[in-house]
């Protein structure tokens, strides 16, 4: 008599939402996701016929040849998640594709079926070892894992549509995250005031009227950040023509859609920030490296642009606004308060009130001359900013 571990036997179960096969080839436990449960008996007849088919592979010593052909590479794989963030991920579309770069560039041809835990932590190791942050390395081994769990779990077998893509265990999951130190950094009122000063010098005084542009356009986005609480993700994902943009004078607001969260946020505007969207704006300028400068210019230390996001959190704190109602203007959820959320909504006029008292508490940072509001900056003004400008760089 064969031993029936080596013959195979097989059971269809149902297990979660789903009904499964469940062989033991060789010593080794297969178990297999077939169908859901919703389509009842018919499920459970698709779930047994596979498992007949197995059964035959294992009689006919071909079990498991169709995982041994497949060659899916790592780049068929990462253009796959690409394609499948551009509309379920698009919040972070654009930093999965910074993200999947550098994976693609270490993974190079290599086939999926190849990758190891091994593999993984030798990426990790790496990544450190080239500078790279711990918030970058976490996030570029948070994708690989979607990538593996997708594979796994949703996308087809190219050559047998009853398989998913990939048969082994995940590679990348459980994997040991770098730690991650908290920001904590915020503007205050007297650095948000320098860093509008520089700019309006900048903007003043340049002569080349590409720069001039994006010095105004640099400008725009940083009220934008502060005065909204938008990401910088958020303020790009915005076009022109869209309904998600109403400024009509009665009720200025935008509807961000798909956001980090994947819900969407409701975001009041007040006068500067409906100003600035009313005018053509440059939705995908990056601030990155004019930020940079600007902070350097102006002294102000160990900022990042998500950083504005933080500040204006921590103003609207300051000015004695409810947490319900900052989590609402941050689209954030409040520890404790997840299924009071699903009933209580912030109200949008407090929502209104809290924006248009955070614009008056920082108006006196936001020059005149460029929204007709704001602290007066004359001529005169910004001619002897220049020249104290010149004595603190001459000392």
């Amino acid at each position: 008599m064969k031993n029936p571990k080596t013959r195979g036997k097989g059971r269809v179960f149902p297990h979660g939402n789903f009904w499964w096969i469940d062989i033991t080839y060789k010593g080794k436990r297969c178990r297999e996701r077939i169908a859901p449960l919703s389509l009842g008996a018919n499920g459970k007849k698709l779930a047994q016929a596979v498992l007949a088919k197995r059964l035959t592979e294992i009689a006919e010593n071909k079990f498991l040849d169709v995982k041994r052909d497949c060659k899916v590479t790592f780049p068929e794989l990462a253009n796959k998640y690409l394609q499948w963030a551009k509309y379920n991920h698009e919040a972070c579309e654009r930093t999965d594709l910074i993200y999947i770069k550098h994976l693609k560039a270490y993974f190079v041809d290599r086939l999926i079926a190849e990758i190891s835990k091994e593999d993984i932590e030798r990426y990790r190791i790496k990544r450190r070892a080239d500078g790279v942050g711990p918030y970058t390395i976490n996030h570029e081994l948070g994708a690989l894992r979607q990538m593996f769990n997708l594979a796994i779990e949703k996308w087809e077998h190219p050559q047998d549509k009853t398989q998913y893509l990939f048969s082994g265990s995940n590679p990348a999951t459980k994997f040991k995250r770098e730690y991650e130190k908290s920001r904590d950094r915020a503007l205050t009122k007297g650095e948000l005031v320098n860093l509008m000063t520089q700019l309006t010098i900048k903007i003043e005084t340049e002569k080349n009227p590409a720069i001039k542009k994006d010095h105004q356009t640099l400008l725009d986005v940083i009220l934008l950040a502060v005065l909204t609480g938008m990401r910088k993700g958020e303020i790009q994902s915005l076009k022109y023509g869209s309904d998600d943009i109403r400024i009509d004078g009665v009720e200025n607001h935008l509807m961000l859609r798909h956001t980090k969260n994947g819900s969407d946020r409701y975001v009041p505007l007040g006068r500067i920030p409906s100003e600035i969207l009313s005018r053509p704006f440059n939705f995908d300028y990056n601030p990155k490296r004019s930020f940079g400068k600007l902070c350097e210019d102006a002294k102000v230390r160990n900022l990042r642009f998500h950083d504005l996001r933080r500040s204006f959190a921590t103003f609207l704190v300051g000015l004695g606004t409810d947490p319900f109602t900052i989590a609402g203007l941050l689209g954030h959820e409040l520890p404790g308060f997840k299924v009071t959320a699903i009933y209580a909504r912030p109200q949008r006029d407090g929502m209104i009130a809290a924006i248009k008292k955070l614009e008056n508490h920082l108006i006196e940072a936001v020059p005149s001359g460029f929204y007709g509001t704001g602290r007066a900056q004359t001529e005169i003004e910004v001619s002897q900013l220049i020249k104290n400008q010149a004595l603190n760089v001459s000392v």
